[in-house]
């Protein structure tokens, strides 16, 4: 979706459906400048679905299935992006550092119902940045990594890295998933979120635990400003008290009521 180039102008309304891509470098681009061309051509309300392919870099590029905006060495643009929806999308890797969704610039509301990673050949996330950006809201629902044969590396869902900021991040129904009688080591996070990186809010609705050691590192925890919603107690992974806002029930990772079950009132925890 090439609005600086090949449209050349404002893209409002765009739906992309039914479509096969195998050994591609790409599945879905967009663009909002280039060099060259026209600048600051928005992409609005765009909705991709029922997608499936396989994933093979190519020439030295990674390959990714949704790459979100485009990078401009030395460049300051950025791209215009609002309104992206993904649904029922299923891609397979073909090369180790392939990975599902890359976002390059500045990026309203991400939308993703329903997608699968099959065979991860590298411990990389299911989404990434490749340059400094904000997100207003990224959700993810009824997404699945499945570990098998062809590739079981730690894939897990979701890296913010430094100069890269989510607002809002809901997370429902993620699952990391082994095929059949065959068992494969957890993956160490849900999030990564590396200095310099943040989460302003992460919304747990609800995930499979199996497979996943903890939604976060101790570490990463730091740049994780808020985290709520009903699947941080049904998950039975412990966090620390002074993220979670008042009448959330949780797990504390927080001595010395570390592993209770706790609800804050008025900001104090009570453990029980």
């Amino acid at each position: 979706m090439n609005a600086a180039e090949g449209y050349g102008g404002a893209i409002d309304g765009v739906s992309v459906t039914n479509n096969q891509c195998v050994g591609c470098l790409t599945a879905y681009r967009q663009l909002s400048n280039e060099e060259g061309a026209m600048t600051n051509a928005p992409v609005r309300n765009v909705i991709i679905s029922d997608y499936a392919g396989t994933l093979k870099d190519s020439s030295g590029v990674i390959a990714v299935a949704l790459r979100l905006g485009e990078v401009h060495e030395g460049s300051t643009r950025t791209d215009i992006m609002q309104g992206v929806q993904a649904m029922n999308l299923a891609f397979s890797s073909e090369s180790p550092d392939a990975y599902m969704i890359e976002i390059d610039d500045n990026l309203g509301t991400l939308d993703v119902n329903g997608l699968t990673w099959n065979s991860p050949r590298g411990a990389s996330a299911l989404l990434n940045f490749r340059a400094p950006a904000t997100v207003s809201s990224v959700s993810l629902r009824d997404v699945r990594i499945m570990r098998n044969y062809d590739g079981h590396m730690g894939a897990y869902p979701v890296n913010v890295p430094r100069g890269c900021t989510i607002q809002n991040l809901h997370l429902n129904g993620i699952a990391i998933e082994n095929q059949t009688r065959e068992s494969y080591p957890p993956v160490s996070g849900l999030v990564t979120v590396p200095e310099g990186g943040e989460i302003s809010n992460l919304d747990l609705e609800a995930l499979d635990p199996t497979n996943i050691k903890a939604l976060a590192s101790a570490d990463d925890y730091k740049r994780i400003r808020r985290l709520q919603g009903p699947g941080l107690a049904a998950t039975g992974f412990p966090v620390p008290d002074v993220i979670v806002p008042n009448l959330v029930p949780y797990i504390s990772g927080t001595p010395p009521q570390e592993g209770k079950f706790c609800v804050k009132r008025n900001g104090t925890p009570a453990c029980f």
